[in-house]
Formats: C-alpha cells, structure tokens, sequence
C-alpha cells in the first residue's frame, strides 16, 4: 500500500506587524505593503496589526511557534503552508518576474531612499515631521528618523563614492525614466503584469509606484515622471481598488501636508536657544534608546505602541 501525504493550509491565526500607512497607502513602507498585499491575495489568516514602535524592523510574522522578521522569510513560511500567490505561473513567466524584480531593487529602491531620507527638503519638512507624528515616544521619534536618515547617506556613499547631491539625483532620474518606461511598456495592454490578476511581482510594482506617486512629498520629480505616464497612474488605481478598497486617502498624522514648515523652523529655533539643553537631550535620549531595545526598561504591555487595525 502507498502511503500518500495529504498537505493542508494551516489554519491558525498569525500575526502580521507592520509598520502604519497614510495617505490613502497601507503603510508607508515598501516590504510591509508587499507582505499586507501577498497575505490578502491569498487568503492567508493573518491578522495585521499597524505598528509604531521604532525599536523594531517591521514586517514581522509572528505564528504559534515561530517568528519571521523579513519579506523574503514571511513570503517564504507562507509558501510554505500552501498560500501561494505564483502558482499558476510557467517558468518563463517566474523568469520575467524575476528580471523585472532586480530592475524594481536596483533602480526604484534608491529612489525611494533618496526621496524620503537623503533629499533634505523632504526630510526635514516632511518625513521628520511625519514620524515625530506617528512615533508615540517623545525621544524616540526623533532619533528613528535620524537613524534612517544616516542609514540612507550610508547606503548612497556606497553607492555613488565619488559625485556629490545634484549628480546622484540626475542619475536616479535617468534610472526611473528607464524603468517607468519598461513598466508601462508590459503593462499597456495588460491590467496586471501576467494577466488579469496580480501575481507577486505586481505587489511590487505597486509598492514602489505608490509610495513614489501617492506620498505628498514637497520635492519629488519622480512623482511627475509616474503622472505623465497613463498605464502607470491607472495600474495603482486598478490595484489600489481590486487589494486595498477600504483604504482611504486622508492624512491621519499630519493635519496640514505642506507642511509644517513654519512649525519646523520654530522648533529649531527655540532649540538652539540654549545648546545645553540640547546635548543633555542627546544623551539621554541614546541612553533611552538603549534601555528599551534591551529591554532594560518595562514599557507596558506591546498595544502602548501598535495601533490594532
């Protein structure tokens, strides 16, 4: 007699964490969209729960018995448990994703990390303010964005050593308009790119585009780029409405979008006032910083810092 395994979607709830969204978007963070829009298309029973903590890098998956702290890993597990997005896929068309992948990651990833942390425009009179919004700890939200702040400035002194701001930016340019056009090109006569429904190279697609598209930065050319280019706008449209309908489109966090900026300068200003005061703060908020992400200080229990969606 053989024996046959029988293999069955788990039927657990699991706990997906997830950095907060805004402006008509799930989240304001690349993977975290990717997952939340995997997990919905394929029925997966997760429950997303929308995060504000900064002491941890959100997407997190958290099962009965495991914890899962990346895209790749989460998307992984989940294959695994038999919620798969691709399978009706030929290996020609999981070829093309796959192509199409690595343009999105070397050419629209920088963009993202320019336009929301290396542009300063952008950074201090918007993202800085944003988070300072989201963020529910005095201290902390202001050392997250200096945080990833320096991580960006990292991340393009690796990549571009040796030319300053103005040409970087013409090179992103350059970068975009080629992937737009390569987009939009295998997206003209199609509503998804295999076809009529999204596979996961779509959720991609869309992660970038919108967050490059839909988050009101006040310096953003790349935005202009997507507009002008019909299939573009209509692919985040159609994909906003088929995954994500109940998403609405207000500014939860910051009441007036162009920005605060007088807001911005006056907080400067009283700061510098008394340099003192200053360089106690640092301190102290690094020492803070510390006690929590080592769990040296009980700050309650995990819904003081989550919103539960």
């Amino acid at each position: 007699m053989t024996c046959v395994k029988i293999l069955a979607r788990t039927k657990q709830i699991m706990e997906l964490f997830v950095w907060d969204g805004d402006f008509g978007l799930v989240s304001l963070h690349c993977d975290c969209i990717r997952v939340i829009a995997y997990a919905i298309l394929t029925n997966a029973p997760v429950k997303v729960v929308f995060c504000r903590n900064p002491c941890y890098d959100y997407p997190i998956l958290r099962t009965n018995s495991e914890k899962l702290v990346n895209y790749g890993e989460i998307v992984r597990y989940l294959q695994n448990e038999l919620y798969i997005l691709d399978a009706e896929l030929d290996e020609k068309q999981e070829s093309e994703s796959y192509v199409f992948l690595n343009m999105l990651t070397l050419h629209l990833k920088p963009v993202l990390e320019y336009l929301h942390w290396l542009n300063d425009t952008n950074y201090e009179t918007f993202m800085r303010m944003w988070y300072a919004k989201v963020i529910p700890i005095p201290l902390l939200n202001c050392v997250y964005p200096a945080r990833r702040r320096r991580s960006a400035q990292e991340f393009f002194e690796s990549l571009y050593p040796h030319l300053d701001r103005g040409a970087i930016e013409v090179d992103l340019l350059k970068k975009a308009q080629d992937c737009f056009f390569s987009l939009s090109t295998r997206l003209e006569k199609k509503p998804y790119f295999h076809g009529s429904s999204p596979t996961t190279i779509d959720t991609a697609i869309f992660a970038y585009l919108a967050l490059i598209a839909e988050v009101p930065l006040p310096s953003n050319p790349f935005a202009n780029m997507i507009k002008v280019t019909p299939t573009l706008c209509q692919f985040i449209r159609r994909f906003k409405s088929d995954v994500f309908p109940g998403v609405e489109y207000d500014s939860k966090y910051l009441n007036r979008v162009s920005c605060s900026i007088k807001e911005n300068e006056d907080e400067d200003l009283s700061t510098s006032l008394t340099a003192k005061i200053v360089i106690v703060g640092v301190t102290l908020c690094g020492m803070f910083v510390y006690a929590v992400c080592k769990n040296l200080v009980d700050l309650g229990r995990l819904n003081s810092f989550v919103l539960i969606g």
